[in-house]
């Protein structure tokens, strides 16, 4: 499979949010930007098939997964984002439509953005690392971290997870597995019994 150039495929790698991590991190980048939105997540069926729909404010989203062997990935996740029509279409496909869908999960994020580069011995990427203050009206509250790069193919995933890890032991920032994202931390919270499905299918 190759993503389309509008829908690149998204290798990101998590770690903590600490005040050492923060201080490192403004060593290393540029000047940063903050942006705050709202989720919204739909469907738990597709969760359970590892499909993540959400309405990010007003806009329609899904995360796809893209199948790379595990030694390629060295930690990261690794999905394709469908938007807008691109999203809904793949909902339809799926047997699903968004009318009257309920959602299991609403989590609003206050996001901090740094553009950086890193240069590594097997090619150049553009890093975008994240600070994420998240919270819900059901009190709750996670702060997550994460190293993203967007390349066009599945066969660039490898020297995009490889690049990530040296980012991440260069910044001495301590990883987070898959199940540190701020869904699975609010699942595993406020949603036990959707968790626990997950967790039954190797999803968490």
């Amino acid at each position: 499979m190759q993503a389309s150039a509008s829908n690149p495929i998204e290798v990101e790698s998590r770690f903590r949010v600490t005040p050492e991590a923060q201080k490192t991190i403004l060593l290393h980048a540029g000047p940063c930007k903050q942006i705050q939105f709202t989720d919204r997540y739909f469907c738990e069926q597709l969760a359970l098939s590892d499909k993540w729909l959400r309405m990010r404010d007003h806009a329609w989203q899904i995360k796809v997964p893209v199948k790379v062997d595990s030694s390629s990935r060295k930690g990261s996740v690794v999905y394709e984002e469908l938007v807008g029509a691109a999203a809904l279409e793949h909902v339809s496909k799926c047997g699903f439509e968004t009318k009257g869908m309920d959602v299991y999960a609403c989590i609003t994020t206050v996001r901090t953005i740094w553009d950086m580069n890193i240069p590594v011995p097997w090619g150049s990427y553009a890093m975008q690392v994240t600070a994420d203050e998240c919270h819900s009206e059901d009190g709750f509250q996670y702060n997550i971290g994460e190293i993203e790069v967007l390349v066009q193919d599945k066969d660039e995933v490898a020297g995009a997870s490889k690049a990530i890890e040296h980012a991440r032991r260069e910044l001495g920032l301590e990883q987070v597995d898959e199940s540190g994202g701020k869904l699975m931390r609010y699942l595993s919270e406020k949603k036990p019994a959707l968790y626990e499905k997950l967790r039954s299918k190797g999803l968490t």
